[in-house]
């Protein structure tokens, strides 16, 4: 069985692939689409078994899923408990490959969980709609801001229970104010 290591990042994945007896047979340099990663994954398979270990770090969901259908071991090593990687002296993608390539080989690489497909969907779901709703409210907090520098201008607003209804939008919209907040204060509203 050869045993690979995956440092991943945003545009490139470096890999090293260790025998057996823990001799380097290759290190590669791959891009991170499907059809790169499956390529070498595959052609690497053709020659034995291989087992791979990638670090819990940057898009770790896309590769992970791409090589667990190909290898006959895919292993996500904990990167908190992986300290010898992130302490390291001299820090390089070689030796980051390396190091995972090395703890898998000996199975003392520490595992991270790996939810299933569905638990990360609803995850990422979850996680986009929270980073909207807190876009929504910053905007909303700066036109509030906006209106309290310029609350002569607003009174109008005073009675309604929503200044972001249908009402409250349009007395927005047709208020002229102060000439710095009218310059982006229309860029903004829906």
């Amino acid at each position: 069985m050869n045993f690979v290591g995956l440092d991943l990042h945003k545009r490139k994945i470096f890999v090293t692939v260790l025998g057996e007896d823990g001799k380097i047979l290759a290190r590669n340099t791959i891009g991170t689409n499907k059809q790169d990663i499956s390529y070498y994954l595959n052609n690497l398979k053709s020659k034995g078994k291989i087992s791979i270990a990638m670090e819990a770090s940057y898009n770790w969901q896309y590769c992970y899923r791409i090589a667990e259908g190909i290898t006959d071991n895919t292993v996500l090593a904990h990167p908190l408990k992986t300290r010898i990687i992130g302490e390291a002296k001299i820090k390089t993608d070689k030796i980051d490959s390396y190091i995972l390539a090395y703890m898998l080989r000996l199975d003392m690489l520490p595992k991270a969980y790996v939810p299933t497909k569905l638990p990360i969907e609803n995850k990422v779901l979850l996680r986009s709609r929270i980073s909207l709703v807190r876009l929504r409210t910053q905007i909303k907090n700066k036109i509030h801001a906006i209106i309290d520098r310029n609350r002569d201008y607003y009174t109008s607003l005073d009675n309604l229970t929503d200044i972001f209804g249908k009402a409250g939008l349009s007395i927005l919209k047709n208020t002229k104010i102060a000439c710095i907040d009218q310059k982006y204060l229309p860029n903004i509203l829906p």
